[in-house]
């Protein structure tokens, strides 16, 4: 079924006679076409991020302080980080992540959930310096241009479109 609801509302703004809103609610509507190339632009630059990032992360956060004496897993990270003295960094056999959470670039589902992470600026840097712990130092570069590009980019895209139209 198809809903009306749309259609009642243009009518109630031509009764209520609000300019103002309803030449953004015109504007949004004629830039729908727009904003779906612009939300197509997005998913790609997502999954290329995605994909870099499931090629470069994969299995890296899988690696965790263990100690000989107790046979136990530390709830460290490790990699890049060296552990406490007695206690050797090895990768988990079973795929549990950090603290048994999602943070992972295991596959490209995990990976696009940390893309989308990253670019919404949701806890990012914990990521970041997570990644920096089991990998190297380096990784800013990847997190720097997803931000740039992911962030900046995309919600300057998106507010471009709107401009256009309105």
């Amino acid at each position: 079924s198809f809903d009306l609801l749309p259609f009642r509302l243009f009518k109630l703004m031509r009764l209520i006679k609000i300019s103002e809103l309803q030449n953004l609610l015109v504007s949004m509507f004629s830039s729908s076409w727009l904003l779906r190339e612009t939300f197509l632009t997005v998913v790609v630059i997502m999954l290329f991020f995605s994909m870099t990032g499931t090629l470069a992360f994969a299995g890296s956060f899988q690696q965790f302080c263990f100690s000989p004496i107790t046979g136990k897993f530390n709830h460290e990270s490790c990699g890049n980080a060296k552990c406490e003295e007695g206690l050797i960094c090895l990768r988990k056999l079973y795929d549990i992540n950090i603290e048994n959470s999602s943070t992972s670039f295991d596959n490209l589902l995990l990976s696009f959930t940390q893309v989308l992470r990253v670019i919404t600026l949701c806890d990012w840097a914990a990521l970041m310096n997570v990644a920096q712990i089991s990998l190297s130092n380096y990784v800013w570069i990847y997190f720097f241009l997803l931000v740039l590009n992911g962030n900046l980019f995309i919600s300057d895209l998106v507010l471009v479109v709107i401009k256009v139209n309105y």
